[in-house]
This record gives structure tokens, C-alpha cells and sequence, in this order.
């Protein structure tokens, strides 16, 4: 009795796994062909520079990995200016007014790095690296004013020197960066 429960548990089984395989098999039958599709062949309009998506990979890591670090720099040593400052009790309302500035173009510099890696057309990118090139004039801009400031208040504390020191670097391989994106911009337009 048990044995031909099982077998009838068994044949069950069996006539279900049939009936899937007729019911989701190919109708090979009618000999009718099967529609082909196609790709549709962008137009030239289609085909315009502003209207290409940009791959994320387009950008070198080389060119990338140099504009996040400028971005990683650029916040430690803002951080770290701050500190100089504080420790050496020379900050007034003209270093405040600056070191604020600064602070600003710091952050729309981190903000242009975002934009440009979010671009996802070359019109977007062109736009993004252009209002980059902006945020890296005021930051070239308050750079000066920063060690010009400085020199004013005879802030030579070596600590701070130093912090000024690599800030100008930075703001240096920023430019650099930027001179690269605009080498990998011109590269994917004429691919």
C-alpha cells in the first residue's frame, strides 16, 4: 500500500514535468519565421556630440584620482589652516573675511568635482568643466589673498607655513587636473 502510494507520488511528478516541457516548448511546427530585430542606426542629429551619453570609464583613473585627491587635500588643510590660525591668536576680521572665502570657493570646488562626475552627456561634462575652471580661479584668487593676509598679520608659525605651503600644491595640481579633463574632453570629442 505504501509502495504504490509512492509510485503514484512518482507518476504524478513525472506527468507534471511533461506537461511543463509541452507547455513551454518552441512551437517548432508552423514553420513560420520568427520576426528579426534589428538595432535602429542612430542619425547623424542622434549622433551629436551634445546628445552622446558619456561612459563613466571615459575619464582616465589617472585624471580622476588626481581631482579627488585635490579634493581630499583641499579639506584636510582647510582644516588644519583653522587650527593654525586658532593656536596662534593672530586671526582678525580681515583673516576671518578671507579664511570665509576661501572656505567658500573650497566648497564650490567640491561641488564642481560633483557636477562633473554626475555629467552624463558631453554637453553636461562641458558645462561642468567650465564652471570648474571658474571655482578654480577663486581658488587660485583666495589663495593669494589668504598668503598675502598672512604676510600682513606676520603669521610664520612653521606649522602654519607649512599648511600653506601644501595648500598652494594643491590648488597647483587642481589646475593640473583640470588641464587633463579638458585633454580627455577633447580625446572623446573627436572619437
Amino acid at each position: 500500500m505504501r509502495f504504490s502510494i509512492v509510485l503514484s507520488a512518482i507518476m504524478v511528478l513525472l506527468l507534471t514535468a511533461c506537461t511543463a516541457s509541452v507547455v513551454h516548448a518552441p512551437d517548432t511546427t508552423t514553420g513560420l519565421a520568427q520576426p528579426e530585430t534589428t538595432t535602429p542606426t542612430p542619425t547623424a542629429h542622434e549622433s551629436r556630440t551634445d546628445q552622446q551619453t558619456i561612459d563613466s570609464e571615459e575619464l582616465t583613473l589617472q585624471v580622476w584620482a588626481e581631482l579627488d585627491h585635490t579634493c581630499a587635500q583641499l579639506i584636510t588643510l582647510t582644516h588644519q589652516l583653522g587650527t593654525c590660525i586658532v593656536q596662534s591668536g593672530l586671526s582678525d576680521a580681515r583673516w576671518e573675511s578671507v579664511a570665509r572665502f576661501w572656505r567658500s570657493a573650497v566648497s564650490s570646488w567640491l561641488y564642481g568635482i560633483e557636477q562633473l562626475r554626475q555629467a552624463s552627456t558631453q554637453r553636461d561634462y562641458w558645462r561642468a568643466l567650465l564652471q570648474l575652471e571658474n571655482n578654480l580661479l577663486d581658488l587660485e584668487r583666495y589663495m593669494n589673498r589668504l598668503e598675502e593676509t598672512a604676510h600682513d598679520l606676520s603669521i610664520h608659525q612653521p606649522d602654519f607655513q607649512r599648511v600653506m605651503t601644501e595648500l598652494h600644491q594643491v590648488v597647483v595640481s587642481a589646475r593640473q587636473g583640470v588641464g587633463r579633463a579638458h585633454e580627455r574632453y577633447s580625446h572623446m570629442t573627436n572619437n
